[in-house]
């Protein structure tokens, strides 16, 4: 997988799956849907992370995020 260095590139990896790294910067917590928002020097980026069965333990290490994670 692809890591973008910065939010400002990410308009050029549309289509594709990238690790994206930043800070967190606002989480809003759901049900089965987390919007975590990502911040860097460059920008916000609003990511969605849902729960599925897969995905169980990744969503649950989400939700627990703090600011500036």
């Amino acid at each position: 997988m692809e890591t973008v260095t910065a939010i400002r590139h990410l308009r050029d990896h549309v289509g594709r799956t990238v690790r994206l790294r930043g800070w967190v910067y606002h989480s809003r917590p759901g049900g089965k849907r987390t919007v975590l928002v990502r911040r860097d020097g460059t920008g916000l980026c609003p990511c969605v992370i849902e729960k599925t069965d897969a995905s169980a333990a990744f969503y649950d290490d989400v939700k627990r995020l703090s600011q500036e994670s």
